[in-house]
């Protein structure tokens, strides 16, 4: 096998189909449809490891090719790992270790890590990968070829120009040398990914921008003056398409010189003065923009507005981080808004390059986003280019740069060959049916959109995403190739007959041969055409709008659940009314998700609905509401806060986020993402109205990537997936709705004091029976009084609370003013027992109550800004007596922290009389704005930490003191207005929480988990050379468990937690939320057992 590897034509798209394949052609009215199914299963292992016995066939080839190429070098050669050593016992022992940590890997592998070739895995832009490519990659990583030079890899240096060339001929790009040097020849290479190949996108804008720069200072100022003195001047072709001396070029003329003049500036040179590029290279060097600094250049030439890129607001975090790394500023990384659809804006688009071209700022490039990370959206390629082509007109240019990370291998899928000779391709929108399972033709909008890959610039297409590579393949293609001299630093702008090395361009140094040679032979199998990755693709796509008619349809009126798919059906789009919209979801129930995929390719106006289900390439966003029942009728959720709880809790249960868990505990897999109010406007809030939601907040979507050819084959797409999806909506919307629905209840009340007694109830953000900050007042029978003063007195740091025996509403509570009491010294034990049992609390008065609905607090302590929504100055009520006076965080947001304290000693300008502490006065510690201070979690490893708070600037225990002024009220307190005294408190006895006031409950032992297991889940063997600081001391909380106590006291805290709450609504809800509320441990295994040895005959 490996002596035969050569590097063929590198043009698989023009290849014909492979001789093995055998082609079976289905007819259907006017249309031949041909089964190539089978060919796709051969090119994966298989979900169930249907292909192994051919995978490993294929592996044993390879390591016997390795054995023989070590062999056969030169034969005569010693052995200098001999028998002798091989029979050492010290050699035995350490290649038994060497299976022994392996084995563990192993099994930690297969039961830890992302089934990604499962059908039921939906998530990220990742599937199996294919058989070619992992077979490419590790017949060439046994070499470690290095392709950062031609002498580190010779054979995957020349692979990577050819996948080069493959990426750039799939995409449009002319691949063909030509002697005129203005006909642009493309190029491409492999990156580590997307980001890294966006970056080196970014830097290339940025050095072509200013590079007419600095060739006039080298002119003007340097060793090319003798250019002026010339009487043959040299001429440059403005973006308008006027000719003008260069030296006569004005400075914002020379920033809006097309890509195709800039780089036709070194040929003309040597044409004009017989400049070598080698001495052009040293003349320049000195003035281009990685010697001097971008600051350098536009003082030099008088810039004040700084240039910029323009790219939609679903841009990759790559972008801004890119903006960072070359200097270009993330500030100068402009958001050009969204439609509807998630794609750009071109509306705004131009205005935004219109106040361009008004307040004269350069644009480095605008960035078509083919195929958004959370949507699948295709921004307006075609109109892209056309506004390209319009302001070039009216003296404005600038790079088009596709990111194209996702969409790039689309391009299989149409025919950009023909669009590259200037003919208009007519997509006949019919799709591809193999067998089972049909390929789906792309939208024709989304067709339009990838026929003018070509027209861009520069283009990131990552063979690891939709190539279906092992990962690192990333990959940056040029339209003109010579854009790639601008980032090597041996020779910019030179332009060169052969390429000896490529890794001495990009961001790269060294960089793995593997991953070009697993690319290549992808390539080769599969094909960059429509009956490779055309069909593999297709088929992807097909499941993807199958699953989304799904989703459309899921959920009806009957349900107390909402499910919305981002991308809107076709009726939505068109405007129909309501009852429409229903006849077409009915439509899709009966003729599509009801049907197998035989009848479905029978039905021709389901296939024509089906083709424009979905985003524009398989990725998709879905979120979900739930309902409640009024009457006889479902009124849906108003709370986006309450929906992202939801939709966090189901992704929670879709997806494995924790080391250690394993997958099997999951039965399907998605993901999901937080979409800004501010950078997607209108779109979303048109998606909260369809959701039912209302209100400014960000929104948590969740996300499905759809790649799989297999799940539609059969019923295992709605009988596994979306039935398994269903039942965990339907479980999280009956949770949702218990925890937003008064029943009878426990609450839990620090206690403050003694004379009188004050309460301080525990409060629970995600909860609605606790969502109030109450403080109030009670009297307890005498006895026990001197009991809990008595005790407290022999233990003053120790927290005492007291609950109500018997559930009961708040309310009630309060409006009875007295209940059956328990009193407990800390949270209560693990057998259930209490302190002080059957006492009762009367002559409750209550001094503080308000609410902690979030409308309620919007209005109750307004924010300044959405940026600003906790308190500048720190907030605590201030009651009591002159005696006793004690405070309380006030809650004015979530998420927040409850901190308190008695007794605590006033040290004030003007003694507050008790009148006053009789109010609600505010008590504000100078110098903390919360804003910068939020989350305020506590520090680990803090001993009886509820009771022992620590974060910096916030020793919140007794005897720390703070400077602090008081106030009447909380608007004062924040205006900084009419303050009445001020001086410093030194705390008591205090309490501090965080966890369970913004805890989402489950059940009793949710939380309990092996965390030996998840921290060194290798470790299964102990062994004394293993390294202890990787693993965390277990008698101190680690940082990842901040709570209330140390680590091993956590069942302390589910019984606390159990008390606070009762759960009493939630019994009968257990069944459903089972997957969330039942506690799996973790349990470390009990060593390795001994392997077989795998032979042959096992294959």
């Amino acid at each position: 096998m490996g002596a035969n590897i050569s590097i063929p034509d590198p043009h698989p798209s023009g290849r014909a189909t492979p001789n093995h394949v055998v082609k079976d052609n289905i007819n259907h009215g006017k249309t031949q449809y041909e089964d190539r199914h089978p060919v796709v299963a051969s090119w994966f292992l298989g979900p169930r490891a249907e292909n192994f016995r051919y995978l490993a066939q294929a592996f044993l080839q390879v390591l016997h090719d390795q054995k023989e190429a070590r062999i056969n070098l030169f034969p005569d050669d010693p052995s200098f790992i001999t028998t002798e050593i091989q029979s050492d016992g010290r050699f035995q022992d350490s290649i038994d270790h060497l299976n022994d940590r392996l084995t563990s890997l192993s099994r930690g592998l297969s039961t830890n890590c992302i089934p990604f070739w499962s059908p039921r895995f939906n998530g990220h832009m990742n599937m199996d990968t294919t058989m070619p490519a992992l077979l490419g990659y590790l017949t060439a990583m046994l070499y470690n070829p290095n392709n950062l030079a031609m002498e580190g890899g010779p054979l995957t240096t020349l692979i990577e120009v050819v996948v080069g060339k493959q990426l750039c001929e799939m995409l449009g790009y002319n691949i063909t040398p030509n002697p005129d040097p203005t006909i642009p020849v493309g190029w491409g290479h492999i990156t580590a990914d997307g980001s890294i190949a966006n970056l080196e996108a970014l830097w290339v804008a940025r050095n072509l921008k200013f590079y007419p720069l600095s060739l006039s200072l080298a002119i003007t100022k340097g060793p090319l003056k003798f250019i002026k003195r010339s009487p043959k001047p040299l001429i440059a072709t403005l973006c308008d398409g006027t000719q003008k001396p260069f030296l006569h070029l004005t400075t914002w003329e020379l920033l809006n010189l097309t890509p195709t003049a800039v780089m036709n500036l070194p040929h003309q040179l040597g044409e004009l003065y017989g400049i070598s590029q080698a001495a052009l290279s040293k003349a320049m060097k000195p003035y281009l923009i990685q010697d001097t600094g971008r600051h350098t250049l536009e003082k030099e030439f008088g810039i004040r507005e700084s240039p910029v890129l323009m790219i939609g607001a679903t841009a990759h975090y790559s972008w801004p981080k890119g903006g960072a790394i070359t200097g270009i500023g993330a500030a100068n990384i402009i958001s050009v808004s969204v439609d509807l659809n998630a794609r750009m804006s071109l509306s705004d688009l131009r205005s935004k390059l219109t106040n361009a071209l008004t307040t004269k700022t350069a644009v480095y490039s605008v960035v078509a986003i083919m195929g958004s990370t959370e949507h699948g959206a295709v921004d307006p390629l075609k109109e892209i280019l056309e506004l390209r082509e319009e302001f070039q007109k009216k003296g404005l240019s600038f790079l088009v740069h596709c990111d194209a990370a996702w969409g790039g291998y689309f391009a299989a899928m149409v025919d950009t060959k023909t669009m590259r000779q200037g003919k208009t391709v007519p997509n006949s929108g019919e799709a591809h049916v193999t067998g089972f399972v049909p390929s789906q033709a792309l939208n024709p909008y989304t067709v339009e959109q990838l026929e003018m890959f070509g027209g861009a610039d520069s283009i990131t297409i990552d063979p690891h995403k939709s190539g279906l590579c092992s990962y690192p393949a990333g990959g940056l293609c040029y339209r003109d190739g010579r854009l790639r001299f601008l980032v090597t630093w041996d020779s910019p702008v030179i332009s060169r007959s052969g390429d000896p090395s490529i890794g001495i361009y990009g961001v790269e140094g060294s960089k793995p041969g593997a991953a070009a040679a697993g690319v290549w032979l992808s390539h080769e199998v599969i094909g960059l055409n429509m009956d490779g990755y055309g069909t593999l693709l297709g088929e992807g796509i097909f499941t993807c709008a199958r699953l989304h008619a799904n989703w459309a349809t899921l959920s009806t009126d009957a349900d107390n659940f909402i499910v919305r798919p981002f991308n809107r059906l076709p009726a939505e789009l068109d405007g129909k009314s309501a009852e429409e919209l229903e006849e077409q979801k009915a439509f899709i129930r009966k003729h599509i998700v009801n049907v197998g995929n035989k009848a479905l390719i029978r039905n021709e106006a389901a296939l024509e609905l089906l083709k424009h289900l979905g985003g524009d390439l398989m990725a998709s966003a879905l979120a979900c509401n739930f309902k409640y029942t009024v009457g006889d009728k479902k009124i849906a959720n108003t709370s986006i806060v309450e929906a992202n709880i939801m939709n966090t809790r189901i992704f929670n249960r879709v997806s494995v986020t924790r080391p250690g868990q394993e997958v099997r505990e999951r039965e399907l897999f998605l993901t999901s993402s937080q979409f800004s109010q501010k950078l997607y406007g209108e779109c979303l809030s048109k998606y909260k109205r369809r959701l039912g939601l209302e209100g400014p907040e960000n929104m948590t979507s969740l996300m499905n990537v759809t790649m799989s050819p297999w799940p539609t084959d059969g019923t295992f797409l709605t009988d596994v997936v979306v039935a398994g999806f269903k039942k965990i909506v339907q479980e999280e919307a009956n949770y949702a709705v218990a925890r937003n629905t008064f029943s009878p209840d426990l609450h839990g009340f620090v206690m403050q004091g003694d004379s009188p007694l004050y309460l301080v109830h525990l409060p629970m953000f995600n909860m609605k029976n606790h969502r109030y900050q109450l403080i109030m007042t009670g009297d307890l029978p005498p006895d026990v009084m001197e009991k809990y003063k008595s005790d407290k007195a022999a233990n003053p740091d120790t927290v005492y609370f007291l609950g109500n025996a018997a559930p009961g509403f708040l309310e009630d509570l309060l409006e009875a003013t007295e209940f059956e009491a328990v009193v407990d010294k800390g949270f209560p034990p693990d057998d259930g027992t209490h302190w002080i049992t059957g006492v009762k609390l009367t002559n409750i008065k209550v001094i503080i109550k308000q609410s902690l609905e979030l409308d309620d607090l919007k209005s109750t302590f307004p924010q300044l800004s959405e940026e600003e929504v906790f308190p500048s100055q720190m907030p605590f009520w201030i009651y009591g007596s002159k005696e006793q006076t004690h405070i309380d965080h006030i809650l004015s947001w979530s998420p927040n922290v409850q901190l308190n304290s008695e007794c605590v000693k006033c040290d004030f300008e003007r003694e507050l009389t008790d009148e006053e502490l009789k109010g609600t006065l505010v008590c504000t510690f100078d110098g903390l704005d919360e804003n910068f201070m939020q989350p305020i979690v506590n520090d680990p490893g803090q001993e009886n930490s509820y009771a022992n708070w620590h974060t910096p600037s916030l020793p919140f225990h007794r005897s720390s003191t703070f400077p602090v002024t008081i106030y009447s009220t909380y608007a004062d307190s924040q205006s900084f207005s009419n303050p009445l005294t001020r001086g410093t408190i030194t705390l008591g006895g205090s309490y501090g929480d965080w966890d369970m006031l913004n805890d989402i409950p489950g059940g009793p032992g949710e939380m309990e988990m092996g965390l030996s297991a998840e921290y060194d889940m290798l470790n299964e063997v102990p062994r004394i050379n293993r390294r202890r600081n990787f693993k965390p001391d277990l008698k101190v909380k680690h940082p990842m468990h901040n709570g209330y106590k140390q680590l091993v006291e956590r069942r302390r805290i589910e019984v606390a937690k159990e008390w606070v709450l009762g759960f009493g609504p939630f019994e009968k809800y257990k069944g459903y939320v089972a997957g969330s509320l039942k506690g799996k441990e973790m349990k470390v295994s009990e060593g390795v057992k001994e392997r077989r040895v795998i032979g042959l005959d096992d294959f």
